[in-house]
């Protein structure tokens, strides 16, 4: 009715995260040997009052509970209602479940070995996209939890460049993987509900798929180099 046109251009950014346990290992390394930031009454109190406003209670905990080892689990039940999660540090757990979050980094992880961290920046429990979020991203303990999580990667860093053997480990593992879970929900919505993609893709099918791609980056690879000297 009004004439208007609209072209849509997909840019990309979907891929799922390729773990790598490699790194992964050297990160949790330094999540255990950072000490903790310490919170006084006040910050606690601060925490428990955006807590207080959520109505689900837990659910994140429970969902990482349910992927340990049932002595680590029932160890951390106990935080179980606690309105901030980071006073403690998850074990690392053998789990592929998506993560849904607006980053590019899933693709990243396709070309180069990747692995991620998670820091308490905020109360437990806490809505994405939410007023509870923008309202606690500049008090005391969001710059205290992303001090540590600077210092953790800081060390993983300086671990990497002294151990060769683990970049290593950890290239091999990346090219080694026969194939990875693409999980995407709600990529659509149908009168039928949303539609979610669930697939696994194998590295032979990867490599089918993105062979004119590397074709077409061979020449100008080439030049670069030349150029470079």
């Amino acid at each position: 009715m009004t004439g208007t046109t609209m072209e849509e251009i997909f840019v990309k950014a979907t891929s799922n995260i390729v773990p790598n346990r490699a790194i992964e290992e050297v990160l949790q390394r330094n999540l255990e040997a950072v000490p903790l930031p310490e919170f006084d009454e006040a910050e606690m109190a601060f925490a428990k009052g955006f807590f207080d406003t959520v109505t689900t209670k837990g659910g994140s905990l429970q969902k990482a509970l349910k992927h340990m080892k049932p002595e680590q689990a029932m160890e951390l039940e106990k935080h179980l209602g606690e309105p901030y999660y980071g006073t403690f540090i998850l074990p690392l757990s053998d789990y592929e479940e998506a993560s849904p979050g607006s980053s590019d980094v899933g693709d990243v992880s396709w070309v180069t070995p990747t692995a991620q961290i998670n820091t308490a920046t905020w109360a437990a429990e806490t809505p994405g996209h939410s007023w509870q979020i923008v309202a606690q991203g500049k008090g005391s303990i969001a710059h205290k939890a992303q001090l540590f999580a600077a210092k953790v990667m800081a060390g993983a860093v300086i671990d990497l460049l002294n151990e060769p053997e683990t970049i290593e480990k950890a290239k091999k593992e990346l090219s080694s993987a026969q194939t990875t879970n693409i999980n995407l929900p709600f990529i659509t919505v149908t009168a039928d509900g949303p539609l979610h993609m669930n697939i696994d893709l194998s590295r032979a099918k990867f490599d089918q798929l993105t062979a004119n791609l590397v074709e077409k980056s061979i020449i100008p690879m080439q030049k670069a180099m030349r150029d470079a000297g």
